[in-house]
């Protein structure tokens, strides 16, 4: 029995900007927006050493087609810490078009770090309907429920299979300062069943602290409940936990742990993640409080799987520098350095 050890090392760095231009517009009782944009990004390496310091681009546009409705009703209500001073529902139908062109650049020409390395060309309708309930306490405007219902249609030029597609449902419910609920769940049309649905609560303490708790079902992968915590030690130290846990399995899918300093000027998140079957993660983002919109992130995975007879197959390390902002007019820049060392072991019968 013979084994076989090889390291492969993957680093480029990459500059990411997602620009979009729309104007908005009345026509009659509906409000019109086209849109014209593109997503440019920069790899100072790629999988060709010919294509080395390329840039990947892809031309996107569409429009949506939107308008609303609403009426008031009488209602006051001051019970239960409810406070309603009057209701309004309001209803937003929206159709929206979009087109994305192939790629200058397709995945399989890049090394793939994440999801911006795998996009692809997309064609689609998308049709939802929006129903929010609203009242007024202190002048102000509260909104208590908004749900969303949509689903997009893929067009011819989409890949994969076109028609509808997956029905999404998004449910807010918000009640009382207090207390918050969140629902969302997704229905595959083409199979015709129920693929997730989750479901959270939230208790809010104001600024001290606040608290979460969640369940998380997956058709095709487990049943899961999170847990999530904030709170406030002093002025200038708060702390965060996360958990997620498998019912079905009895286990620890994942937890991460965030302590924030305020540095005055700055604020430093320290975050350590750790998630079953795919290995821990330390990252530190710093963020300049006069420009919330300007974050750098810098940090590193571990990442290891087993194979048969528990050997390993495949040891991985990442590392990577982040700088992220979003300019005025709305323009997304993204530099981004990325490092990965993969370890691949072989065993052979000799």
């Amino acid at each position: 029995m013979l084994f076989r050890s090889s390291e492969v090392r993957q680093n480029t760095m990459r500059v990411d900007t997602d620009s979009q231009l729309s104007y908005p517009m009345k026509v009659g009782f509906l409000e019109l927006t086209p849109h014209v944009g593109g997503r440019n990004t920069y790899y100072s390496k790629t999988k060709d050493p010919n294509d080395y310091g390329s840039i990947r681009g892809i031309f996107e546009t569409g429009a949506s087609l939107s308008t609303r409705f609403y009426k008031i009703f009488d209602v006051e209500v001051d019970k239960f810490g409810l406070d309603i001073n009057r209701l309004r529902h309001i209803i937003l139908p929206r159709v929206t078009y979009g087109f994305t062109n192939y790629p200058s650049l397709t995945s399989a020409e890049l090394d793939s770090f994440d999801s911006v390395d795998r996009l692809g060309n997309a064609h689609s309708l998308s049709f939802s309907i929006e129903n929010k309930l609203q009242t007024k306490r202190s002048d102000k405007t509260v909104e208590l429920l908004r749900t969303i219902i949509s689903v997009p249609f893929l067009l011819k030029e989409h890949p994969g299979k076109g028609g509808f597609n997956t029905i999404k449902t998004d449910i807010d419910f918000r009640p009382v300062d207090w207390i918050s609920f969140y629902f969302d769940s997704r229905y595959d049309t083409q199979k015709e069943y129920l693929t997730t649905a989750n479901f959270d609560i939230y208790l809010n303490g104001g600024d001290k602290w606040s608290a979460g708790i969640g369940k998380r079902w997956n058709r095709e992968v487990d049943d899961q409940l999170t847990t999530d915590f904030n709170y406030k030690i002093n002025p200038k130290w708060r702390l965060r936990t996360y958990a997620r846990f498998d019912l079905r399995g009895g286990i620890l899918k994942e937890q991460e742990f965030t302590v924030t300093r305020d540095l005055h000027a700055w604020t430093m998140d320290f975050n350590f993640n750790e998630t079953r079957g795919k290995g821990s993660e330390i990252w530190i983002v710093f963020t300049l409080k006069a420009f919330p919109e300007m974050a750098i992130d810098f940090g590193t995975s571990f990442n290891k799987r087993n194979g048969r007879f528990n050997l390993p197959i495949c040891e991985g390390r990442i590392k990577w520098l982040k700088i992220h902002y979003i300019t005025k007019c709305g323009t997304n820049i993204l530099l981004e350095y990325y490092q990965q060392v993969k370890h691949n072991f072989l065993l052979e019968n000799i």
